[in-house]
């Protein structure tokens, strides 16, 4: 693969096709009858939630796991017996969303792990970096990286190996605003170059902001496919959810009800703030609740959910549904705390 080129590729080449696949484990269905595009030059959204079958559609792309029915094409090439040895010798590689480098290896060698140490590999190396105005320092550790630079050298490992498909398994999860939009420089380069990229992701803003199509999954089937420019986040999240539908105008009306302060005196033990069965972007059916002059801790992996959480606990996210109550005043389905004075 040549990404030097500076010539941005129309996306009429199809790279992946995915035709009536479906997957069952322990007699359960997984995957419905699933129909998946991404082409050349492309930058596909794909969301769901937790269980919707995004990983297992990505992970039987990636050759890690066969489908138990349907067709799938790779650059032109129907597959029957898939591997992850197959799918690299097809350009594909799948970015995880916790990049897993050699720490005390240099990024040099993290890249070119079991590759030939050759004149000409190097070359490809830097020929490759400079394409993508990557400014890497090769020599440095890889624990000494902030997960951003991980995240690229990830990228690179893909792209060193004549990677056409990239898959990006939630990649900016653990990124601060700084260093996602430091990746999608990555990714808008890496298009221009026809690498075809699909994006998972829980982030609804972030997928208007980068992607080509949006595809959302529900319960082991396709339940919205669109050019990004031809849906609004309402309908991505109607799709995600279709038994959250808000109503803006009531929950503003909602909102302007109650009129309280902060500096509302409590009692020790008084319930401050009570979620119940929460759901929204990255998250799903939370309850908890919080006393006075209690800290509640919120725990997890990357990904799990947790910023998600709080940042819609503080109005910057938009619930899709359950309650939440502070002080006792509840809200239905949507309630932004930051409103309150």
């Amino acid at each position: 693969m040549d990404v030097s080129s500076s010539t941005t590729i129309k996306p009429t080449n199809e790279l992946v096709r995915v035709q009536g696949v479906a997957k069952q484990f322990s007699g359960v269905e997984v995957l419905k009858d699933i129909d998946f595009l991404l082409l050349e030059g492309q930058i596909h959204a794909l969301l769901g939630g937790n269980g919707a079958g995004k990983s297992t559609l990505m992970k039987i792309i990636a050759g890690l796991l066969q489908p138990d029915g349907g067709d799938i094409v790779i650059r032109g090439e129907a597959i029957s017996q898939f591997s992850p040895t197959m799918a690299h010798k097809l350009g594909i590689y799948l970015v995880p969303q916790e990049p897993l480098l050699f720490p005390n290896l240099s990024v040099r060698e993290n890249i070119l792990f079991q590759l030939p140490k050759t004149e000409e590999m190097e070359q490809k190396l830097q020929e490759t970096l400079s394409a993508l105005n990557c400014t890497l320092n090769l020599d440095a550790e890889a624990n000494t990286l902030e997960v951003a630079d991980q995240q690229i050298v990830e990228i690179m490992r893909g792209l060193i190996r004549d990677s056409k498909i990239l898959i990006l398994d939630e990649p900016t999860a653990s990124l601060t605003p700084k260093e996602t939009q430091h990746l999608f420089e990555q990714m808008r380069d890496l298009k221009a170059a026809g690498v075809g990229q699909v994006f998972i992701s829980h982030k609804i803003p972030e997928i208007f902001e980068i992607s080509d199509v949006v595809t959302v999954m529900r319960d082991g089937c396709i339940a919205l496919s669109e050019p990004i420019d031809a849906v609004s986040s309402d309908q991505v999240i109607s799709a995600i959810a279709p038994q959250c539908k808000i109503d803006k105008s009531k929950r503003e009306t909602e909102t302007r009800q109650y009129d309280f302060k902060l500096s509302t005196a409590f009692n020790k033990d008084d319930v401050v703030l009570s979620v119940d069965s929460l759901t929204g972007e990255g998250f799903k059916d939370i309850t908890l609740e919080v006393k006075a002059g209690q800290i509640l801790g919120l725990a997890g992996v990357v990904g799990a959910g947790r910023t998600e959480l709080a940042e819609t606990l503080c109005g910057v996210r938009t619930p899709y549904a359950g309650t939440v109550s502070f002080a006792g005043k509840i809200s239905q389905s949507c309630l932004f705390l930051s409103d309150y004075n």
